[in-house]
């Protein structure tokens, strides 16, 4: 699925959730990884991470190993034969540093570590990730989580993708139904109807009814199999981040475009306020 993986982190934070989801997607994917990271340059002794990351890599070897004797099912390339790259940079970077990297790299996904000592911080990491989301042409795993998920032996467990019936949809569905067929993990397809834009009068409920029976049939027709389908009624950012958290999802896919325009100019980026509220990972798919 992916060729390219691009991880970028701070030495200084704590990456191992989102260096563990890279793992995983690079050997479902046989994917090479591109790593940065980028360290405060005020900081008179550079962190070495290296013992981080081959803990989290042999922890998830191990299980994956586990998996494989207890299921006969195993991932298609083991972590030590994952061809990996470092580089290291004072930090931390602009969002063009990053996406001129991405485009010299030529990665199709990028991982990004959001997290947050403090409440400023937070919100300067997710603009960040905005920003390359906004700019970057590439899909973009956003990794909240700082330390390393569950992972069970059949992967992830549910995965819950967003369907506003635009084409731009497709490619994240189709994206999230790959990742569930792989890893054996339940997926949730959910539409949101955006209670801003209904109408109020005593049929309304026919509404949600009728948008069961659309997104159904649109499944059927785009080949989305094994997979159940909800309609909720909410703001669509809100009501997509609620149901992966009742659920325990492990991961949100969602497309960059839900809207445009003037609507985004108002309401903004459903990707975008994801990104913000979501407690699993969330991968935006272009």
């Amino acid at each position: 699925m992916w060729k390219n993986i691009f991880f970028t982190y701070e030495v200084e934070s704590t990456f191992e959730g989102a260096w563990q989801q890279t793992l995983y997607l690079a050997a479902l994917s046989g994917s090479r990884i591109k790593r940065l990271e980028y360290f405060d340059p005020s900081n008179p002794k550079k962190l070495d991470t290296s013992a981080r990351i081959l803990t989290v890599q042999n922890a998830l070897q191990t299980l994956l190993d586990q998996t494989a004797e207890q299921t006969g099912t195993k991932v298609p390339v083991a972590l030590g034969g994952i061809d990996q790259e470092k580089l290291s940079e004072p930090g931390p970077p602009g969002h063009e540093r990053i996406i001129e990297l991405a485009q010299r790299l030529k990665p199709v996904l990028i991982v990004m570590p959001t997290h947050g000592r403090q409440i400023l911080e937070h919100f300067l990491l997710d603009t960040l990730a905005e920003k390359v989301l906004q700019h970057c042409q590439v899909p973009i795993l956003s990794v909240r989580n700082p330390e390393p998920r569950e992972i069970t032996p059949f992967g992830y467990r549910r995965i819950v993708v967003a369907c506003d019936f635009q084409p731009s949809c497709l490619s994240a569905i189709k994206t999230a139904q790959h990742l569930a067929a792989s890893s054996g993990a339940q997926l949730d397809v959910v539409h949101v109807l955006d209670f801003r834009l209904l109408p109020e009068f005593p049929g309304s409920q026919n509404i949600q009814d009728d948008q069961l029976v659309r997104l159904k049939k649109w499944c059927e027709d785009h080949e989305i199999q094994n997979a159940s389908q909800t309609v909720e009624v909410g703001v669509p950012s809100t009501e997509i981040v609620h149901h992966a958290d009742e659920t325990n999802a492990d991961l949100i896919v969602v497309g960059s475009h839900g809207r445009s325009g003037l609507s985004h100019f108002l309401l903004g980026s459903v990707a975008e306020q994801v990104l913000r509220k979501a407690n699993c990972p969330v991968l935006v798919v272009k």
